[in-house]
């Protein structure tokens, strides 16, 4: 039923779509649009550090199709580090396929390893990358500007669910792969050309709304704000007792509780460089959000300057990884209250409980129901510690 309902929100928008040229609502090819459903409702699937090779790990897969079939999201977002095989075109197309098969549209943004070693594998480029993820009918991704930093910068609008105008956009930025730093290689970022552009696509949305829209962005790479969030400042020192930035700031390493909801348990990677990003999403205000992999143990939410961070888990079973929070994040904007979002993490140690055919695949899935009490106990203890 909810299929009904989406292609005939499409339907609905349509003619309304297609007179629309500005840069601001390019789209993929194809007749999809995104839009609220007739209760008012969207929902976003985020698969972060899929990071397999080819053949990909069947119990990441399957955790894939669980969540789909669990939650029926409007719209996946693949949030970088996708795959890490030389066989990419083989290795994309399995990856896609839990969701290509049950005809949901998605997306995707790179991380830093995804076209890692492209210099001897030719199919290891991005533009390879997307062409292939763009064999799928349901991929909505798109490259919205050559000249660029990064690829397949792009934005894609949320229609009202009577398909007259824009009511939520959301931003797929590529947050590079590596960088020069004082200690030597580091991680890239955001760049100004690319927040150039995100404020341009906003005004774009935003005049035809007739008004501000809410939007979230998603990129592979957590800015470096996370340290000014939740991390106490310290003197600049050169201590590798400390993480510093190319801004002068500089922070111990121990995270203040109160300052996060969730699991930090591992120090965030940003880049030692930032060019504004986080600054002109909190002056602009429309950025509820911005959606983060990376750091494959950690996950929480946490804000700054009015912004949110929504940090994701890894779903890899190649790379490391956490079975406490190894999963998936959903995110829920509701058109009657547009300006804020609800999320939820669904977990490989929840699901398996359930699907017991999922758990012949995982090794120590014995632990899971265990770990599912344990944790029963720690979201009240979290519930109370906040309260404070």
């Amino acid at each position: 039923m909810k299929r009904i309902r989406f292609f005939v929100s499409v339907l609905m928008c349509a003619a309304f779509v297609f007179s629309l040229t500005a840069t601001g609502f390019a789209a993929a090819d194809g007749d999809i649009t995104l839009a609220f459903n007739e209760d008012g409702r969207f929902k976003i699937a985020v698969f972060a550090d899929c990071q397999d090779v080819y053949p990909a790990n069947g119990a990441m897969l399957a955790f894939m199709g669980d969540v789909l079939d669990e939650e029926q999201p409007d719209l996946v977002v693949f949030l970088g580090d996708n795959t890490v095989a030389g066989q990419a075109n083989d290795s994309i197309a399995e990856l896609i396929a839990p969701v290509d098969s049950r005809g949901v549209p998605f997306t995707f943004v790179f991380g830093n390893h995804d076209t890692q070693d492209s210099d001897v594998s030719p199919e290891r480029t991005k533009a390879n990358h997307l062409a292939q993820y763009r064999k799928s009918a349901y991929c909505m991704a798109y490259n919205v500007d050559d000249s660029l930093h990064g690829y397949a910068n792009h934005n894609l609008v949320v229609m009202s669910s009577d398909g007259t105008k824009p009511a939520f956009d959301l931003f797929f930025l590529d947050s590079g792969m590596y960088s020069v730093c004082p200690e030597g290689s580091c991680y890239d970022c955001v760049h100004a050309d690319q927040i150039a552009w995100f404020n341009e696509a906003s005004d774009e949305v935003d005049a035809e709304a007739g008004g501000a829209v809410p939007a979230l962005a998603f990129q592979h790479i957590i800015p470096k704000q996370i340290y000014d969030a939740i991390y106490p400042a310290a003197p600049y020192s050169d201590s590798s007792a400390f993480k510093r930035f190319a801004d002068g700031t500089c922070f111990s390493l121990v995270p203040t509780a109160s300052k996060y909801r969730g699991f930090v348990n591992e120090l965030p990677c940003p880049s030692y460089y930032d060019y504004g990003e986080w600054d002109a999403f909190s002056a602009r205000g429309n950025v509820l959000g911005v959606v983060t992999g990376h750091d494959h143990v950690n996950n929480f939410t946490a804000t700054y300057k009015g912004v949110d961070f929504i940090q994701t888990s890894a779903m890899t079973f190649h790379s490391y990884g956490n079975n406490i929070v190894r999963g998936a994040r959903i995110i829920e904007l509701d058109e009657k209250d547009p300006w804020n979002y609800s999320t939820y993490n669904v977990t490989v140690r929840e699901l398996a409980v359930k699907d017991k055919e999922l758990a012949s695949m995982i090794d120590d899935s014995f632990i899971y129901p265990f770990l599912n009490f344990i944790m029963k106990f720690y979201a009240v203890f979290d519930k109370i510690t906040h309260l404070f």
